[in-house]
């Protein structure tokens, strides 16, 4: 009779840590393998409701067989647990303990075996929330940083409003000869008329020809 057990869901579907299991028994069986029946259970190793493990007990008294386990803590990662399967008068055997003896000196080394199994099950559990709470910690200090460093945004200056006087750019550069700039001095040209207002000449004709158009008139003579 075998038992195994996964932990994880993720382990039960792939199949690689039940196989790693499966041949730990076959190793310790070698000629009898396979057993009589297996017995496959997906759970913690600290829960005690197995109803997998209730039926490969039942099953290994009334066939009067021993009942195979690839590793101690693949039975049971608690001590209580595991003394409850042994005062249940089922013949435990363990791949990975071959020459573990029988009678009181070999129920004492799996006592202090599942003993080390519940302490391991502890120092991961403690190792896992240590990991998680730095993560946490790191997650927040970044939000914090990101926050800090992060600079407000500058709004857009208002757009000034355009005077009435302030000539379109396209009319100061045909009537004053140059572009409009409200930084340089205007040297007299305005659109605002009165005494004093210059306007720049337009500019010649073509030659040959009247303002306006590009090409000389016919002359008319003989």
């Amino acid at each position: 009779m075998a038992y195994f057990r996964v932990s994880t869901d993720r382990q039960g579907r792939s199949g690689l840590g039940l196989d790693a299991k499966r041949e730990k028994v076959r190793a310790f069986l070698g000629e009898g393998y396979p057993p009589v029946a297996e017995f496959t259970e997906l759970e913690s190793g600290k829960k005690a409701d197995r109803p997998e493990l209730r039926r490969a007990i039942a099953e290994a008294r009334r066939r009067d067989l021993p009942l195979v386990v690839a590793k101690i803590d693949r039975l049971a990662r608690d001590v209580r647990l595991f003394l409850d399967v042994l005062d249940q008068g089922v013949d435990l055997r363990f791949a990975e303990l071959p020459e573990l003896p029988t009678g009181a000196a070999g129920r004492f080394m799996l006592q202090q075996f599942a003993a080390v199994a519940e302490l391991e099950r502890g120092l991961i559990s403690e190792r896992t929330n240590a990991a998680l709470s730095a993560a946490r910690a790191r997650g927040r200090a970044s939000v914090a940083i990101a926050a800090a460093s992060k600079k407000p945004a500058q709004p857009w200056p208002p757009r000034p409003a355009r005077s009435a006087l302030t000539p379109m750019p396209r009319t100061w550069l045909r009537l004053c000869g140059r572009p409009w700039s409200p930084r340089k001095p205007q040297g007299g040209c305005s659109l605002a008329g009165g005494p004093g207002v210059h306007y720049p000449p337009p500019p010649p004709p073509p030659p040959g020809g009247e303002a306006g158009h590009g090409r000389p008139r016919p002359s008319n003579e003989s």
